[in-house]
């Protein structure tokens, strides 16, 4: 791969533990729903056009805004304040793999032997990173974000089974509608 590739594959998951620990901190100050409505109706502002026409169905979008958005939001936040920060990071790399077995139980994957080993050893693989808790606290906010990947992982399938915008028009529609829920 060429260096920009690997940078621009790394750079997601680098961003995405940065704002987990910073998210961290200011979950002491303010509700964790109410950080994801901020964030929500500032991704809205920037990419929520009433104007445009959209071609993505009003269930897939109420849908996927709730899945992905609202409920993901609320069981992940709710559990990094019960978690250390790089137990929270880790633990969302399960989002992936719950994505394909969504997309194969909507239809829009399928799914073999090779895949199934990849979803099992990826799983296995945050499983033993994170390790046991060492609490009732931190178990409890495992689960939390682990449900919350879950969720985001259906919402993923629903995205790919009905989307029909673009990824700037989808996800400003989709933050419209997470935002005051």
């Amino acid at each position: 791969m060429r260096p920009r590739d690997v940078a621009l594959a790394t750079l997601p998951p680098a961003l995405w533990a940065i704002a987990y620990t910073i998210a961290k901190p200011a979950m002491l100050t303010f509700p964790p729903m109410f950080l994801m409505a901020i964030v929500y109706a500032v991704t809205a502002l920037a990419l929520f056009r009433p104007s445009g026409r959209r071609q993505t169905p009003l269930w897939a979008l109420v849908a996927a805004a709730t899945l992905g958005g609202s409920l993901q939001s609320a069981l992940i936040f709710s559990g990094i304040a019960l978690v250390p920060s790089t137990m929270a990071v880790l633990t969302v790399q399960s989002q992936v793999p719950f994505a394909v077995l969504a997309a194969w139980a909507i239809g829009q994957e399928r799914m073999n032997g090779r895949r199934l080993g990849g979803i099992a050893l990826s799983l296995a693989g945050v499983a033993l990173v994170v390790g046991l808790p060492q609490s009732v606290g931190q178990f409890r906010g495992l689960l939390l974000i682990v449900l919350g990947t879950f969720c985001w992982g259906i919402a993923q399938g629903i995205i790919r089974a009905a989307s029909k915008d673009s990824g700037g028009q989808l996800m400003g529609a989709m933050s419209a509608i997470a935002a005051p829920q």
